[in-house]
């Protein structure tokens, strides 16, 4: 059973719980690794992001010291493509797109289904392929730009299509600019599978979503499994419930990343 995470948010960014109280609740439900990932600051959107870029750092180290010996506990940030890297060196990198930039406006494409529409609709002309388009040219450039430690909820702009009324993710548009992406960046690029639309909004897909996978898979990617744990509830899901989805997807091994090394193992 792998018990890590490194994605994890706080109080001091939009998670529910303090640093010290998402520890906890690791240790208590069996993980070895945990590390801190604070969305870097927005400038234009500073409503989710971090802000106080000193204490943070302050409270990761002073609960480190604090539960040695028990959890490692790694620093570090998720750093969207139009965010403000941090000014004290991190463990890793979380590398994320969570805007796209049209006309100079930022559009958030995992806030709200409702005001993602209104956007497409005004500066699309309603052409959510359009939408589509930009995000995975923004991601390729974050990926090239940023070159993270690790690449995160990779198709965060299927978030609202569960029902997949906002477009067709199996048409060869999508599927297109996918395989733009995938077949442009680094084949040791590691990328991960992220839990957090399972556990939030009662999906059964992980970001990337299966189909995604297994298009993935064949190019020989590597994956690390995560949380995007927002809250101390988070912890209780045990990774094991997706593990047979993702062998199916054609993935054999995933990625542990403890800060000093990555580690490959059997699944």
């Amino acid at each position: 059973m792998i018990k890590s995470n490194l994605h994890t948010h706080t109080v001091f960014c939009d998670g529910k719980d303090t640093i010290e109280n998402m520890v906890r609740a690791a240790v208590e439900n069996g993980y070895t690794t945990i590390g801190f990932s604070a969305h870097s600051y927005t400038p234009f959107d500073t409503s989710y992001c971090l802000k106080d870029e000193k204490s943070y750092f302050e409270e990761i180290e002073r609960v480190r010291k604090l539960y040695s010996g028990k959890i490692k506990i790694l620093k570090g940030v998720e750093l969207d493509y139009y965010g403000r890297k941090p000014t004290i060196n991190t463990d890793y990198v979380i590398g994320a797109v969570h805007y796209v930039k049209k006309n100079n406006e930022y559009i958030p494409v995992d806030d709200n289904k409702e005001k993602l529409i209104e956007y497409v609709d005004r500066l699309y002309k309603g052409d959510i392929f359009g939408l589509i388009k930009d995000y995975y040219g923004a991601y390729l450039n974050m990926v090239a730009d940023i070159k993270p430690t690790i690449c995160g909820h990779f198709d965060l702009i299927n978030k609202f299509n569960a029902d997949g009324k906002l477009f067709d993710a199996k048409s060869d548009g999508y599927i297109n600019e996918i395989i733009k992406v995938i077949d442009t960046v680094p084949r040791d690029t590691l990328f991960e599978i992220n839990a957090g639309n399972i556990m939030k909004n009662g999906v059964c897909e992980p970001y990337p979503s299966y189909a995604v996978l297994s298009i993935m898979a064949k190019k020989d990617f590597k994956f690390t499994l995560s949380l995007d744990a927002h809250n101390v509830k988070a912890f209780t899901y045990n990774f094991d419930e997706i593990i047979p989805r993702i062998k199916n997807c054609g993935i054999s091994s995933l990625i542990v990343f403890d800060g000093n090394k990555k580690s490959e193992i059997k699944i």
